[in-house]
């Protein structure tokens, strides 16, 4: 017989996902790019203050007749912090014009095995990271514009999120029915067995859009890398209005 999980158990299960999330952080593509364009725009911000200020000291020297010495010096500071501000705002505009990478899953929440939100949950997590990939793919090969992929990548994250939520509630609700069993009362005991269903059938539908969204990012991925990659335009076409339709549903879903 299996035992349940120690409280022990939970806590380093929970510190090794934390652990794990922060090393997938330093690793994401994503975070890497927003890290080097804040970097960039430190920099910039940076040397361009001291290089205005040094400057604008200079000027004060040369007005005031200090001596020759002192007014080469605020020039070549100047010069000095001028030059590496030049290079990061150069650095900040080419990072800021690149497309980001799309958004890579986060790990999600896990409801107990005996949880009505197991499975659907199990399954949203696998969809996630299968998108997740072929959005990468198809990003590379500029085949979709890259503003519609951080499109797609943006909105099914929402969805997921708001998913995760209503499992959650369906956690918490599973919790307060066992916690009422001892009562008996028997309408009191099958009181939450409908909101629980109905969360339910909407994670279920929600997964199942975002599994649509991944099937027809799978065909456009087909027809970018397949025996004729360049294909017809109006195949491409249509995989983009269906890539596009199954997005629209996906963010139709309700999110509260």
């Amino acid at each position: 017989m299996s035992r349940k999980p120690t409280g022990s158990g939970h806590f380093f299960r929970d510190l090794h996902g934390r652990v794990t999330d922060a090393i997938t952080r330093l690793s994401d593509p994503r975070e890497k790019h927003i890290r080097k364009t804040r970097k960039a725009k430190r920099r910039s911000v940076r040397f361009g203050t001291t290089s205005g200020v040094a400057g604008g000291g200079t000027v004060a020297l040369a007005i005031s007749s200090a001596p020759d010495w002192t007014v080469i010096t605020g020039g070549g500071i100047t010069a000095l912090c001028a030059v590496p501000a030049v290079m990061a705002w150069q650095r900040f505009r080419k990072y800021k014009a690149e497309p980001l990478p799309p958004i890579r899953p986060q790990r999600r929440f896990h409801p107990g095995y005996t949880s009505a939100a197991y499975d659907p949950l199990l399954r949203l997590g696998d969809v996630e990271q299968s998108l997740y990939r072929l959005l990468t793919v198809l990003s590379r090969s500029h085949v979709v514009p890259h503003d519609e992929i951080e499109e797609i990548s943006v909105v099914s994250t929402a969805a997921a999120d708001a998913l995760e939520s209503a499992a959650r509630d369906i956690v918490e609700m599973e919790h307060a029915q066992r916690s009422l069993r001892g009562s008996s009362s028997h309408v009191h005991r099958q009181d939450l067995s409908g909101p629980i269903e109905a969360l339910v059938d909407r994670i279920n539908s929600g997964v199942a859009e975002v599994q649509k969204l991944a099937e027809t990012a799978t065909v456009m991925t087909q027809a970018a890398f397949g025996p004729q990659p360049a294909g017809p335009l109006e195949q491409v076409d249509n995989h983009r209005a269906q890539l596009r339709d199954a997005v629209d549903r996906l963010e139709a879903l309700p999110t509260d």
